[in-house]
């Protein structure tokens, strides 16, 4: 028989009981993913669904997938980091690949939310905190919305949780320093990073404060903060020195220009800074929130000391938390776009801040009941605590709502698809309509699971993609009645495909709402697709015309893009060149075709040696230069990209050239070029537009 110590007893106990809230949590979850949920994912939570099957089958543990190598992961993520749609990967191959099985990897990510927020509170005060804590954030509304919505936040705050409570112990007054502490901080920091973007809003101030904490700090040696920041640097410099410039625009786009799409206020505006304030109660629970701020503004307001939450308040745990909390509300409402998750991290910790005024009130009233002999009744008072809790989310499920999990029409559709598709080949299917049901994103998900090969593609953006769409596409879906999310230039298509002979209709799929889908399929007196491997040898050498060449080439590989949603053209490029190069390595439109070809896979160094060929071969032409510097200057290589355009700048004398000079100068070292730089860079980009025009 083991014989335990008391203390080791008591805290086996409380893990227990801490894991004991995190399946009841988990069961809920599964009611609901099993009977309350629509079942088809929408426009978010397909895409991230795609990013995880994508991550599996690079890893080679999902059917239809192989390993092929590290860079052919990263190429996997080149706006959103990777780290979430690996773990969620790989946890398919435990769970399953459809929507309710894949789900199993957001308790995956809710246990190690819950044990971070339970280890943080023992680390501020005690058990009785950490039972608070957990039960009041398993239930509160925004927390369940999250559990049960295929979205990042999850793994995000679960991964912010746990590095900010990590960074906490690790430079605690009473016994921080520890190694094993300061790996744990920092490792999962940038694993947080390697999740969202969005991750730096929750740890750069805490990070920042810990590192002049520790400096601070006799038993925290200097050399512990340098290796702290050196394994962030490790860990995400391998995915962002890939896909930095795709970041880049990707976060503009996903923050500044929906921003603006979606009307969100300035953050100069008075709405723009209590936008998040009024979203708390709802989001934590408004019985939670009361009941949890009320004892911290009875603080505010005593002018006679406070034993209770005095001893919480010099607690440097709680200064920490504050601070954290604060500075992650600040920072996301400096963010211009606004979304009720987007504040998601700061939520943990509002919930232990409101918890210590929950255990306030639980001490406070245990001391009266004590002080008049009924210290037996606190038993009836725990039980207001959950009660309470609960009753805030008494209105998520609703009978009337029962249903089992349906993945139809979708299913039935990718089934049909299938059946046409008897050999399993590699099929694009052009979504025209965009509805939370059918969109390119969700028909990409059903159509690759368990081994699939169909990807969905959207067209009907604007009407240069109708003709390659005729030319090029053999399967279609269209829809009947409501149309979704989709511009007016879309009727167009669905017009012309119906009345084209090119192409016949399958079969009709009936809607929820009355209306339906169908499915057309290209016919056999229809010319057949071209060959677009052979144009592509064409419109490559367009490089070669500057910018105007460089927009024309990029709007017709973006259409063909969704039409060949697997790329299987760029096999057949790669291997025409290259047998074109071995008779004639000369052949300037087999460069410029594998120029173009490593650009869009994102292989700098193999279009920088295609170029290097291409300087020596365009006599005259300063684009090829231009294109190698800008390559290298991608690649993070400015010094060799300085050499290569301060070579030729004085031959050409081409504005871009210049002011690629001057910024591979300036990022090579050579800081007294910040001012030139910056002059010469306005003066290309005025000659682009110019160009363009």
């Amino acid at each position: 028989m083991i014989f335990f110590k008391k203390k080791e007893f008591a805290n086996a106990k409380y893990w227990l009981i801490i894991s004991f809230f995190w399946l009841s949590a988990t069961l809920f979850d599964r009611v609901w993913w099993n009977f309350y949920t629509k079942g088809i994912p929408s426009w978010d939570q397909a895409d991230y669904l795609n990013s995880a099957l994508d991550h599996g089958r690079s890893l080679g543990v999902l059917q239809g997938g192989e390993w092929q190598g590290f860079e052919s992961m990263l190429d996997l993520s080149p706006k959103i980091p990777p780290f979430a749609s690996i773990v969620n990967g790989f946890l398919m191959t435990f769970t399953g690949e459809l929507p309710i099985n894949a789900a199993w990897s957001l308790s995956f990510w809710h246990a190690l939310l819950v044990f971070s927020v339970a280890g943080w509170c023992l680390l501020i005060n005690g058990q009785k905190l950490g039972y608070i804590s957990v039960f009041i954030l398993i239930f509160s509304p925004a927390l369940l919305n999250l559990r049960t919505n295929y979205v990042l936040e999850m793994p995000l705050i679960s991964l912010t949780t746990f590095s900010l409570w990590q960074l906490g112990e690790w430079i605690d007054l009473n016994k921080g320093g520890k190694y094993k502490t300061l790996f744990f901080a920092f490792f999962a920091s940038s694993l947080a990073l390697l999740v969202k973007q969005s991750a730096l809003i929750a740890l750069f101030p805490g990070l920042i404060l810990a590192a002049v904490i520790g400096f601070k700090r006799s038993e925290i040696k200097p050399i512990q903060i340098f290796i702290g920041f050196l394994i962030i640097f490790f860990m995400i410099f391998p995915w962002l020195s890939h896909n930095w410039i795709l970041t880049i625009g990707g976060t503009k786009r996903a923050v500044i220009e929906s921003a603006v799409n979606e009307g969100d206020p300035s953050i100069l505006t008075f709405e723009n800074w209590f936008w998040y304030f009024k979203l708390l109660p709802k989001q934590i629970g408004l019985n939670s929130f009361i009941i949890g701020i009320s004892a911290w503004i009875l603080r505010c307001f005593t002018y006679k000391k406070n034993k209770i939450l005095d001893n919480y308040i010099n607690n440097f745990q709680v200064k920490w938390l504050i601070f954290n909390l604060f500075s992650c509300w600040f920072l996301t409402t400096l963010v211009p776009n606004k979304d009720p998750r987007y504040i998601a991290a700061a939520i943990p910790l509002l919930v232990i801040l409101l918890s210590i005024g929950w255990l306030y009130w639980v001490d406070l009233l245990l001391m009266m009941l004590k002080k008049n002999k009924y210290y037996s009744t606190r038993n009836l008072f725990l039980l207001f605590i959950p009660f309470t809790v609960v009753f805030q989310v008494k209105d998520k499920f609703s009978l009337n709502r029962l249903t089992s999990t349906n993945y139809n029409p979708l299913q039935n559709i990718i089934n049909e698809v299938n059946h046409l598709n008897k050999n399993n080949e590699k099929k694009t299917l052009i979504v025209i309509p965009s509805t939370p049901d059918l969109n390119q994103h969700n028909t990409s998900f059903f159509g690759r699971i368990n081994g699939g090969n169909i990807v969905g593609r959207q067209l009907g953006k604007n009407k240069r993609e109708l003709l390659p769409m005729m030319s090029y596409s053999s399967l279609i879906l269209l829809a009947e009645g409501d149309q979704g999310s989709v511009r007016s230039v879309s009727r167009v298509f669905d017009e012309s495909i119906r009345n084209s002979d090119y192409f016949e209709n399958i079969k009709y799929f009936p809607r929820d709402n009355g209306d339906t889908y169908s499915l057309w399929q290209r016919t056999k007196f229809a010319p057949p697709p071209a060959d677009f491997s052979e144009k592509f040898q064409v419109i490559a050498s367009g490089l070669s015309l500057g910018p105007k060449g460089v927009k024309d080439v990029f709007d017709e590989i973006a259409v063909h893009h969704m039409i060949d949603g697997h790329l299987e053209y760029q096999d057949s490029v790669k291997e025409k060149a290259n047998k074109i190069l071995l008779d004639k390595p000369n052949d300037i439109n087999a460069r410029w075709s594998l120029t173009l070809l490593a650009i869009l896979q994102n292989r700098p160094e193999e279009a920088d040696k295609h170029l290097a060929v291409l300087e020596d071969l365009e006599t005259g032409n300063p684009w090829p230069s231009v294109y190698r510097s800008m390559v290298n200057l991608i690649n993070l290589k400015p010094w060799k990209s300085f050499e290569i355009s301060k070579k030729v700048k004085k031959q050409y004398n081409n504005k871009t050239l210049i002011a690629l000079t001057d910024i591979s100068g300036f990022l090579s070292g050579r800081l007294w070029l910040y001012s030139q730089a910056k002059s010469s860079l306005n003066l290309a980009i005025k000659d682009i537009e110019d160009q363009l025009k």
